[in-house]
């Protein structure tokens, strides 16, 4: 919600490319098509995200396991975009899709990139300057997010947001649930402290 707050709105006009499909991109296509965008595009993996992401409104996605190469996806894009780029693009995936979204994004356009922090990374100065991207980072979120994500989550019944959560852990498994989450075998596991 942070991340939306700082975009401003979303025309009826305007396509968005969200990159990644794991609980923060899907949540980020959630809001995008709440907030009135005309196309949403996701680029993640694996499958069974994806699948969610369709389920959820995205008018296409891209699965990276299919599209390993930068440029492969770049004509996809463009391909789904009319050769414009999309006009906001929201990163939830890692730090290093920051330069590939920069470059995706059209001239004038917006970016976010949520949560991305560590490393290094080159950005083509022509991204900030000659294309006019507009840039956010966000990292933190104030008390009001919070509540305006539980606000949504409470009055957009019509999306199953029950289809985020994943497999059922008992708390001792912890470990074993991050594992799986982090090897993408769950979106978002459930912990039960008695069970």
């Amino acid at each position: 919600m942070h991340a939306f707050e700082r975009l401003g709105p979303l025309a009826s006009h305007e396509t968005v490319l969200i990159q990644g499909c794991g609980p923060v991109g899907l949540y980020a296509l959630a809001v995008a098509r709440d907030r009135g965008a005309k196309r949403v595009f996701v680029i993640g993996a694996p499958t069974a995200r994806l699948t969610v992401a369709r389920d959820w409104g995205a008018d296409a996605t891209l699965d990276l396991d299919h599209f390993p190469e930068a440029r492969a996806r770049r004509e996809w894009v463009l391909e789904h975009t009319d050769g414009r780029g999309p006009d906001v693009v929201i990163q939830c995936a890692t730090s290093q899709a920051i330069v590939e979204g920069l470059d995706l994004v059209r001239p004038g356009g917006r970016y976010v990139s949520i949560g991305a922090t560590g490393g290094t990374l080159s950005i083509p100065a022509t991204a900030l300057t000659i294309k006019n991207v507009t840039y956010s980072g966000i990292l933190m979120a104030e008390g009001r997010h919070f509540y305006q994500a539980l606000e949504f989550l409470a009055s957009r019944t019509q999306l199953p947001f029950d289809r985020l959560l994943s497999g059922i852990y008992p708390l001792e498994r912890t470990g074993d649930a991050l594992q799986a989450m982090a090897e993408l075998r769950e979106v978002k596991p459930v912990i039960l402290p008695n069970g």
